[in-house]
């Protein structure tokens, strides 16, 4: 009841609040008008585009993925991380991982380039190792309240590109999980309709250690120099009821957390009592490729490594990144980068102002290659595409300038990315080969999932997450 009147509440307080802000943004300024859907868009024409239902509402609950997908033009920047790990410097860079029955607690952000305020609902949804929904009542993973208002926002402050920055924070005082294993967070709009989906994982960490694991060039001779292997051994401890280890661990291995070319329900080669070795010569091995390419625009007044320039035109700040080259036939070149990943950052703010003073700038990317890949297409690819192929970050071929370009708004920070081939008629298959090369000393990030489903249970348990790095131990 006092939830209720809560609600009652909190929605009487959203309409003051809106009819407030209807007659604040019936007096915006020029500089504070919404930013274009293309270069060439005028900044008063945007405004009616990106309000359209065009932008957000083309998908439907039919076609939700269990994946990390934002279906909405106008959402960007979506970050979900573990708020207390503080192993980073930057917050942004934890992974979304959490342990049962701890403080620990995750903590999602995006902001909305419509600049309108919304109502966001979020729920959480249990799934299978394999991303799939698992069939268990809701009751029995969650305890409380499924989702709840993100009631958390604030308006962007002194930038060109207005928007709205959101975050909330969970497990909270409603929300308590239950069971160890994979999440998916949908945010929803006041239709109903997903507009963000987020994977995030609860570990049990207990149960199981990493015994050994050595990450080396690959055995085969063929593979010597362009591919890493990933030899471990996993203890299970004998308080987990396993009865047939085969059949109830399963073993996922993840390269700097992609999931798209992960190595799968992995199987021990050999078990000795309860220790579980993972010895192969091919079922564990990843292509090193290369040192993720890398970007800083945190600083609109310094021209960083691989900036080209700034431009303020039309009121609103473009970032021309210096022409990439491809890869595939260079000598490998060692060069710290995060391996894969994003942060948010701006120079001339506070860390605790950052979220809403950093600006969205323009950001145009061009690349040289050998050949005009007529047989398929090349996308940008890498944490700021959520490791996703989508039409979006397709590099177009410019015949009068003979490079692929593409452009992308993109917050105020320090960016990692690779340049992608996919061919026509290979199923969507990504080659990173081709644009980045491959090499088995690339420093890179691997972890291992290890589940746990009890034949007599109808759900995967998340025993631990253990990570390790190629040129480093953690």
């Amino acid at each position: 009841m006092i939830y209720f009147f809560y609600r009652i509440n909190y929605l009487f307080y959203l309409i003051i609040l809106l009819i407030s802000f209807l007659g604040l943004f019936s007096c915006r300024s020029a500089k504070e008008a919404l930013p274009e859907v293309t270069i060439d868009t005028p900044r008063d024409t945007a405004q009616q585009v990106i309000t359209q239902d065009t932008a957000e509402e083309y998908f439907t609950e039919e076609f939700m993925r269990y994946s990390d997908y934002v279906y909405s033009d106008s959402i960007k920047t979506v970050q979900l991380y573990n708020l207390n790990d503080a192993a980073n410097t930057f917050k942004e860079l934890n992974l979304p991982v959490i342990t049962l029955n701890s403080n620990q607690k995750l903590r999602l952000e995006f902001d909305d380039l419509a600049a309108v305020f919304k109502t966001y609902t979020y729920d959480i949804i249990y799934c299978n190792a394999d991303w799939t929904p698992s069939n268990i009542p809701q009751q029995q993973y969650l305890q409380g309240f499924s989702g709840d208002f993100i009631n958390d926002y604030a308006f962007s402050f002194n930038t060109y590109i207005s928007y709205i920055h959101y975050k909330v924070d969970f497990p909270n005082e409603y929300t308590t999980l239950l069971k160890s294993g994979n999440y998916l967070l949908v945010v929803k709009n006041n239709e109903g309709k997903p507009v963000i989906t987020k994977r995030f994982y609860v570990q049990e960490n207990k149960y199981v250690e990493l015994d050994s694991i050595a990450i080396h060039p690959a055995t085969k001779a063929e593979y010597r120099f362009t591919k890493q292997e990933v030899d471990f051994s996993l203890q299970i401890f004998d308080e987990l009821p396993v009865t047939n280890i085969y059949e109830e661990i399963k073993v996922i291995v993840s390269q700097n957390f992609r999931m798209d070319n992960a190595k799968v329900d992995l199987k021990p080669k050999y078990i000795n009592d309860r220790l579980l070795m993972y010895d192969y010569e091919d079922e564990n091995t990843f292509f090193g490729l290369n040192e993720f390419r890398s970007f800083d625009i945190s600083n609109f007044k310094y021209n960083s490594k691989y900036v080209k320039k700034y431009t303020l035109k039309n009121n609103r700040v473009e970032a021309e990144l210096i022409t990439s080259q491809q890869r595939g036939f260079k000598q490998y070149f060692q060069e710290p980068d995060i391996n894969g990943k994003f942060y948010i950052n701006r120079t001339e703010s506070s860390k605790e102002n950052i979220d809403v003073e950093a600006d969205y700038f323009m950001t145009k990317f061009s690349l040289q290659t050998v050949n005009q890949f007529n047989n398929g297409k090349v996308y940008i690819f890498g944490g700021l595409t959520n490791w996703e192929i989508l039409p979006e970050y397709e590099m177009k071929w410019n015949a009068q300038t003979q490079k692929f370009e593409n452009e992308l708004w993109l917050k105020q920070g320090y960016y990692n990315y690779y340049y992608a081939y996919v061919r026509d008629n290979d199923g969507g298959k990504v080659d990173l080969t081709d644009m980045e090369g491959s090499y088995s000393q690339t420093e890179n990030d691997y972890y291992i999932f290890v589940y746990f489903r009890q034949q007599s249970e109808n759900f995967d348990r998340l025993l631990a997450v253990f990570r390790n790095n190629s040129l480093r131990r953690y």
